[in-house]
């Protein structure tokens, strides 16, 4: 064979370990989500991972009134507006219902290299995609956008009629960092202009929807017995006297400390 044919050979040759490779790939066990059979044995990091999403999600239920876990996450409700966390591999989102609170979609980002780069120290790194109008109309000022400079991890906050969502670039280290990335969540969510009335609202929807299951936050007993009195702010129900012990609301992230009849 000449110089030409050995190219030929060669080139062939080098070739064969790539089919080997994509022919075991193609046979390796899938369940129709796409992941791998369940027969297959777990990698311990996957095992980890969710031992860790467990702890963090009991952690953040037990501490905060009224949410409730799910494979993977959370529900809450904050000032009567519905929202869920999910948690990811190396991602956390946070969204909440928003209703017709928001008029038009606003999306603020933080830059990431190489941008940041050609920022001084005195400019924050968050680029605005949107109307400013809108943008303007929920930070109305400096004071109310530090909540945006507080995060401390790189984002992706989108707020739209109907919804806001908050996509965190990173995953809690425990349920302490999770609770605050949704305080921060829910001081963005208290900015949105008509949120008092909103949760007014949710106030009065609340005389006549205590059943006998509903329990006190404080005491955990039913408040189907004894007097009870509502969150000014968020309308959550607390027996009357468990509202003069804790002179405050119960619910995370409501600090309200006046109530309703």
């Amino acid at each position: 064979m000449d110089a030409s044919d050995w190219v030929i050979v060669l080139s062939f040759a080098a070739l064969i370990p790539i089919f080997v490779f994509a022919t075991v790939v193609a046979r390796r066990p899938r369940t129709d989500d796409g992941g791998e059979d369940e027969t297959t044995a777990v990698r311990p990091a996957v095992v980890e991972r969710r031992a860790w999403m467990r702890q963090i999600v009991d952690d953040t239920v037990s501490n905060l009134p009224g949410s409730t876990a799910f494979p993977g996450g959370l529900r809450f409700v904050h000032r009567g507006l519905p929202g869920r966390v999910d948690l990811g591999a190396k991602e956390t989102e946070i969204q909440l219902d928003t209703g017709a609170l928001v008029q038009q979609r606003v999306e603020v980002v933080t830059n990431g290299f190489p941008m940041s780069l050609f920022l001084g120290p005195e400019e924050h790194r968050l680029q605005i995609r949107g109307p400013r109008a809108e943008y303007a109309r929920i930070f109305k000022s400096r004071a109310e956008e530090q909540v945006l400079k507080e995060i401390g991890v790189p984002f992706d906050l989108s707020l739209r009629p109907g919804a806001m969502l908050l996509r965190l670039g990173a995953r809690p280290q425990n349920g302490a960092s999770l609770r605050y990335w949704m305080a921060c969540a829910f001081r963005v969510v208290d900015l949105l202009p008509g949120i008092e009335t909103v949760s007014r609202v949710q106030v009065a929807e609340l005389v006549n929807r205590i059943a006998d299951d509903t329990v006190c936050q404080v005491c955990g007993s039913s408040l189907a017995r004894g007097t009870v009195v509502r969150c000014a702010a968020c309308g959550t129900p607390h027996h009357e006297d468990c509202w003069q012990y804790t002179r405050k609301c119960s619910t995370f992230g409501c600090t309200s400390q006046r109530s309703v009849p």
